[in-house]
């Protein structure tokens, strides 16, 4: 009888023992991180990225890896392919080497994106913002009586842009912004067609502040 309790309080012991072991390297693995990279300032798509861009942060290795980066020389400028805000981890399906395939932010798939440059009596003195609606008028050149005015209504302002020269830097020669607009294929086609023979003047929509 007494020998069956010490195999007992053995057993007991072994038990203990084998779970303060598990619950131990269980939490050890817990405790473990790794390093990541994380965005610290807000990132535009198609943006190329910089280090200025980035910081490090640990996170633990138990949480699901969604193809981190790991190190500011898998992202330094690279190109952005979406919008990113300051702390989101920075994934590998967020870069590519190359500024195509850009996923441009508030804009549906299959949207044509055309930049243009007014003057400022043609676009409301630059009284724009991102978002505006438009009416865009392309006034024929020539004084034909067979030719009118082609007017596309509802136009969507995609972004208000300060001018850059082709190394990045502000064009000092170009003192209006450009204006990127939200286009379907025909619209595009349309513009397109229109630069050459057509002035472009634009009139704002007055959006109803109560609706929605």
């Amino acid at each position: 009888m007494k020998r069956s309790k010490q195999i007992t309080l053995t057993l007991l012991v072994t038990l203990v023992l084998v779970s303060l072991s598990w619950y131990a390297g269980r939490t050890r693995s817990h405790d473990q991180t790794t390093s990541v990279v994380m965005v610290n300032q807000p990132i535009q798509a198609g943006q190329r990225i910089s280090t200025a861009h980035l910081t490090m942060i640990d996170v633990r290795i138990n949480q699901p890896d969604d193809g981190w980066i790991t190190s500011f020389m898998d992202a330094d400028q690279m190109f952005s392919l979406t919008e990113l805000s300051p702390g989101e981890l920075l994934l590998h399906r967020h870069v590519s080497k190359y500024p195509d395939g850009i996923l441009y932010p508030n804009a549906a798939a299959g949207r044509r994106l055309m930049t243009i440059a007014l003057d400022p009596a043609d676009a409301n003195g630059f009284w724009l913002a991102d978002g505006s609606l438009i009416d865009l008028y392309l006034i024929p050149k020539s004084s034909s009586p067979d030719t009118a005015t082609d007017v596309m209504q509802s136009v969507r302002i995609m972004k208000v842009m300060n001018p850059v020269s082709g190394d990045g830097s502000t064009a000092s020669s170009i003192r209006s912004p450009l204006l990127c607009l939200d286009l379907s294929l025909e619209q595009a086609d349309r513009l397109s067609s229109a630069i050459e023979t057509c002035r472009l003047r634009l009139s704002v929509i007055n959006e109803d502040q109560n609706s929605g």
